[in-house]
């Protein structure tokens, strides 16, 4: 397993076990908390241990320091339909002292999670914006916003698609405003983008200075339209 936090040995990401959930729930992300009743009426514990008793699950467990212990859990779950699965993230705001070790060692543990799926998506409480955050982070696009879960409260639908189309900007291109992730020619950072009001642009990474024809922006390879249509229909 890959450790999380360097320095200390016992920090560190790894496969979850049946008795994490006890040891995070009560200390659950007030936003959090929000979200999963508002989705579907579950309290914490049965948020944390509901993907348990899905077969075929991927569970990995947050550790932080000695005191911590389980600061957040993640993973996947698939669903009926092949190739799609379902993922989550829910934490403590432990995870926050953390933060920038967490980010750096995600994009494999999501490769991982993408082992067997061909999209992975979920639904996020519009106003838990560290949750939203984390996934546009990893490459997630907000497909759609809707009332949707128990209480009818206003979710975003978030997709991450793991085939895609690799396209330059024409006359016609525009960024939602949700944002649109462009990336540099030069070290393929990604970048965000709010409007496309500008001649060229400076990587947030290297630096350079590039002309808008040069960046590139990435498209599923099945339309944001179909997505929204296809888990539309299916929920």
């Amino acid at each position: 397993m890959s450790v999380f936090i360097k320095e200390k040995k016992y920090r560190c990401v790894r496969k979850a076990t049946v008795l994490d959930p006890k040891v995070l729930a009560p200390k659950l992300r007030e936003s959090d908390v929000s979200e999963v009743w508002a989705s579907h009426k579950a309290t914490p514990l049965e948020a944390l241990t509901f993907p348990f008793s899905i077969k075929g699950h991927m569970t990995f467990s947050i550790i932080g320091n000695e005191d911590q212990g389980v600061i957040g859990m993640f993973g996947v779950v698939p669903t009926d339909n092949k190739g799609w699965g379902i993922a989550w993230l829910l934490t403590s705001d432990e995870l926050y002292e953390h933060r920038q070790q967490f980010l750096d060692e995600c994009p494999k543990w999501v490769e991982e999670m993408e082992t067997n799926y061909s999209y992975l998506y979920n639904h996020v409480h519009t106003s838990n914006k560290q949750s939203m955050a984390w996934m546009r982070a990893l490459g997630f696009k907000t497909i759609h916003a809707y009332a949707y879960g128990e209480l009818g409260h206003t979710f975003a639908l978030m997709c991450k698609a793991k085939e895609y189309t690799v396209k330059k900007f024409n006359r016609y291109s525009k960024a939602p405003k949700v944002g649109k992730d462009i990336y540099c020619p030069h070290c393929n950072f990604r970048n965000t983008v709010y409007h496309l009001s500008w001649v060229a642009l400076e990587c947030q990474h290297c630096q350079d200075m590039v002309g808008k024809k040069f960046w590139t922006y990435r498209e599923p390879a099945m339309s944001n339209k179909k997505i929204k249509k296809y888990l539309l229909d299916i929920r």
